[in-house]
């Protein structure tokens, strides 16, 4: 499968994810096929636009904690800032979704006080075992910051975002839809 497959499925209803990629799971050979991660990326913005006019465009940020991508409405204005991940393995483990805990609380205290839009925390999964676009907004993890004492390991200094929290695409396809036609800063 090439990533531009690979994205496209990633892009599906929720309902029709589990069929296609059980399907998916049996071309797979063993442990896995992964892809270049900017290549991978490329290849969801050019769908998410064709698809679903959904422009996401590279930037170069003046800060290294910034997101690399922005979300645009039709004007050219920033709706949202994106930032994203690939992973892939043989095995999902809810481990492989941690983030360095400095890095993602310096990102979202930026994204309060300076980016002035939501940052979306999109993790493209890969596994044999579990595919597909799974994100998280700067304000939920804001919010389990304060509020979840499990997602954070202060010994290994990691976040821990919980995949049964994370929103799946028909979340996102429907937030970006509003956000693009109303312009509504959701939070």
């Amino acid at each position: 499968m090439d990533p531009a497959l690979f994205a496209a499925r990633c892009c599906r209803a929720d309902d029709d994810l589990q069929e296609s990629f059980d399907t998916l799971l049996m071309q797979r050979h063993e442990g896995g096929e992964k892809f270049d991660q900017d290549r991978l990326i490329t290849e969801l913005r050019t769908y998410l636009r064709k698809k679903f006019r959904f422009h996401i465009s590279e930037w170069e940020p003046d800060r290294e904690t910034y997101p690399r991508y922005i979300f645009l409405n039709g004007d050219k204005g920033i709706l949202a800032y994106v930032r994203f991940r690939y992973l892939a393995g043989d095995g999902f483990r809810e481990e492989d979704l941690e983030m360095p805990l400095d890095d993602t609380i310096r990102l979202v205290r930026y994204a309060q006080s300076r980016l002035d839009r939501p940052v979306f925390f999109i993790s493209l999964l890969n596994y044999v075992d579990r595919m597909g676009l799974y994100f998280e907004t700067d304000e939920q993890i804001k919010d389990r910051l304060y509020n979840d004492e499990d997602c954070v390991d202060r010994e290994r200094g990691v976040y821990r975002p919980d995949i049964r929290q994370m929103g799946r695409f028909s979340e996102l396809q429907r937030i970006w839809t509003e956000l693009r036609l109303h312009n509504v800063r959701w939070s």
